[in-house]
């Protein structure tokens, strides 16, 4: 039950059901009872018609052939949409938000990415001498690359693996706030699986990526830099 002001005079009334149905909200009511409220009886503002056929190009079709009938009985027309053309607009203004969003994600990952990469230099650093004894045992340069970019591609799927739990509850919080905000209801959760595959490749190309840089600075050790490093 809700209290609307009609006219100066308050009245009570009865919400049946609500859903998303996009970005500007409103309210649909039984014809007579508007009639009623507001005295306009026989005057309509919008003009549904519903065709045999979906397809963008049969509505457009039909849209052109009656807003040119209403044309030659000079019947003004503000403006007229199809449920393909409406479909486009919301997802048009929702882009907007998965834009910002993926722009985002795109600044975590470089930031995790340049984590990763100071983290495996200091790794190097600390392990000069580890790197000095394997160069002693004849490993060579293709051997010490590998050893740090895998060590750096560990890290990374570790961070993915425990990042998949943790971004359940974060997603189903998210999608309540944004929900709520912009459409007056929370929206569906529906885990991704190919994102969750994608999210992997990436975090596997950021981890090499993030690696090769201190897996260079380990190749170019030898064993007379691990023997005077302290």
């Amino acid at each position: 039950m809700i209290t609307l002001n009609i006219a100066g005079r308050e009245e009570q009334w009865t919400i049946l059901g609500s859903g998303g149905r996009g970005f500007v909200p409103m309210a649909y009511m039984f014809y007579d009872d508007l009639a009623s409220e507001t005295g306009l009886d026989g005057l309509a503002n919008r003009l549904v018609i519903q065709t045999t056929r979906s397809d963008p190009g049969f509505q457009s079709q039909v849209q052109s052939d009656v807003l040119a009938r209403l044309d030659t009985i000079n019947f003004d027309v503000l403006g007229s949409q199809t449920t393909t053309q409406l479909k486009e607009t919301n997802a048009a203004q929702m882009d907007i938000l998965i834009v910002l969003l993926l722009a985002m994600v795109v600044l975590i990952a470089l930031v995790g990415g340049l984590g990763l990469a100071i983290t495996m230099s200091l790794n190097v650093i600390e392990r000069t001498r580890e790197i000095g004894i394997l160069r002693s045992l004849g490993a060579q340069n293709g051997v010490v690359r590998r050893v740090v970019i895998v060590e750096g591609l560990v890290i990374g799927l570790i961070s993915w693996a425990v990042s998949i739990p943790c971004s359940i509850p974060l997603a189903i919080w998210l999608g309540d706030s944004l929900g709520i905000s912009l459409l007056a209801r929370p929206l569906d959760y529906i885990f991704s699986v190919p994102a969750v595959l994608m999210w992997l490749g990436l975090m596997t190309a950021i981890s090499v990526i993030a690696s090769i840089v201190p897996a260079q600075s380990a190749a170019r050790l030898t064993i007379r830099d691990a023997l005077v490093y302290e």
